[in-house]
C-alpha cells in the first residue's frame, strides 16, 4: 500500500503496446439508463466497458460477489457527505450468518460518520456498534445459510476532517483536495477468525476486504474534477451541480479524490487509458508520472499478467508519513515529491517520484 509497505490481492491479464494521446472518450451509456442500472443486481453487464476485452468473462466467474449501490452527496463546501446504500450481500462462507458487519472508517480516520434507517430485506434491523463506532453490526432477521442472499441498506452521513487525520493523511479536504478513503460503510473480510471489524492496527491499511462490484451515483459541485476508481458511466451537469455515475469491478474498495484545481494529462496503452492529475503548479510532475505509471504498466504486464481494466489513474493527493498508496485502478502520490524543489531523504523530489508511482502500480498486481 504506502510506498515501502505492501498488501495482497487480485488481478490479472494482457500485454500492452500502442502508446499516444487520445482525445476524450464518450459516455458509454445515456442518463437513461442510470436508474435501471440501480433495480438490476443479477446483470453485471455494466461493469463490462470497464475490463478489457480478455478480462471480460470475469464477470461470470465472480457468483455471489458482493455488489453495492451507492448514492452520495457531496457539499458544496467540500466538507461533508450524506449518502444511501443498498448491498447485495451472498453467504459464501460454510457456516451461518446472523449478521453483517460494516466498517465505519470515517471514525478511524480523523472524521466522523453515522449511519440511520438501517434495514434488511427492507425491514428495520437492529444494530450495535464496537469500539469507538469504528464498524456497525447488522443484525439479521433469521440465519442466513451458505449461498443466500440478502439486502441491506441504510443512510450515511459523514464530516471530513480538514487537517491530516489519522493513518497517513488519506480521509478529509485537505490543501483544497477531497480524499474519501473508505467513505462508505463496507463490509470488511469474514473467515475463520469472524468479521474483520474493529479499531485498526497503528500503520495500517485501511480496507481488508473481498473483491465487489460498485455502482456509485455522485452528485457534487459542478467545478468539481472528480477522479476514482472504475469508469465514469454517465454525467449531467445543471446549473452549479455535477451529476456523475461509477462503476467499478471487481475490485476490493472504491476510492474517490477531488479538487477544483486538478488538471489532467492522459494517453492510452492498448485498450487502457492512462490520467495524470495535479493541481497546475505540478504539471512536470504530473507529467512524470503519466510517463512512469505507462512504463510500469507495460512491464508488469509483461511480467505477472495483463492489466485488467480499461482505466488507471494517477492523483496527486496531501499526505503524511508516506508517499503513495494503492486503490483499485489508481494510486496517490504524495503531493510533496511533485515539486521539484524538495528532497526527501536526500533524494530529489523527482527521482522519488519515479520509484513510488512504479512502487504503487505494483500493489494493482499485489493488494
Amino acid at each position: 500500500m504506502k510506498h515501502a509497505f505492501s498488501k495482497i490481492i487480485i488481478v490479472s491479464v494482457l500485454l500492452f503496446t500502442l502508446v499516444g494521446c487520445i482525445p476524450e472518450k464518450p459516455l458509454p451509456n445515456p442518463s437513461s439508463q442510470v436508474d435501471a442500472w440501480f433495480t438490476q443486481w443479477d446483470d453485471l453487464s455494466v461493469y463490462s466497458s470497464g475490463l478489457i476485452s480478455t478480462e471480460q468473462e470475469t464477470l461470470k466467474e465472480l457468483p455471489g460477489a458482493t455488489i453495492y449501490h451507492i448514492d452520495l452527496v457531496i457539499t458544496d463546501d467540500l466538507a461533508s457527505l450524506t449518502g444511501f446504500e443498498t448491498i447485495k450481500y451472498t453467504n459464501r462462507e460454510t457456516t451461518p450468518l446472523d449478521s453483517i458487519a460494516f466498517q465505519l472508517y470515517p471514525n478511524q480516520l480523523g472524521g466522523s460518520a453515522v449511519v440511520s434507517n438501517v434495514r434488511v430485506n427492507e425491514q428495520p434491523a437492529e444494530t450495535n456498534y464496537l469500539e469507538g463506532n469504528s464498524a456497525v453490526i447488522v443484525k439479521l432477521t433469521a440465519s442466513l445459510q451458505p449461498g443466500e442472499s440478502v439486502l441491506v441498506s441504510m443512510d450515511f452521513s459523514v464530516d471530513l476532517p480538514t487537517t491530516g487525520g489519522g493513518n497517513y493523511g488519506i480521509f478529509g479536504f485537505i490543501d483544497n483536495i477531497l480524499v474519501l478513503d473508505g467513505f462508505y460503510p463496507g463490509i470488511p473480510v469474514y473467515n475463520k477468525a469472524g468479521w474483520h471489524a474493529g479499531p485498526l492496527p497503528p500503520n495500517a491499511d485501511t480496507t481488508f476486504n473481498d473483491a465487489s462490484f460498485y455502482l456509485v451515483r455522485v452528485k457534487a459541485p459542478a467545478n468539481l474534477v472528480l477522479v476514482t476508481s472504475g469508469l465514469e458511466m454517465d454525467k449531467s451537469i445543471k446549473g452549479d451541480q455535477l451529476g456523475t455515475t461509477f462503476a467499478a469491478g471487481p475490485a476490493r474498495d472504491f476510492y474517490i479524490a477531488g479538487s477544483t484545481q486538478f488538471t489532467k494529462v492522459s494517453k492510452a496503452i492498448g485498450e487502457t487509458v492512462v490520467n495524470s492529475y495535479s493541481l497546475p503548479d505540478y504539471q512536470k510532475g504530473a507529467e512524470i508520472a503519466l510517463t512512469t505509471s505507462i512504463e510500469a504498466l507495460q512491464d508488469f504486464s509483461t511480467r505477472y499478467g495483463a492489466y485488467p481494466y480499461t482505466e488507471f489513474d494517477v492523483v496527486s493527493t496531501p499526505m503524511q508519513g508516506a508517499t503513495g498508496i494503492e486503490y483499485p485502478g489508481v494510486v496517490g502520490i504524495n503531493k510533496l515529491i511533485y515539486d521539484p524543489n524538495q528532497t526527501i531523504s536526500g533524494v530529489s523530489a523527482f527521482a522519488m517520484l519515479e520509484t513510488t508511482v512504479a512502487h504503487e502500480v505494483g500493489h494493482q498486481w499485489f493488494y
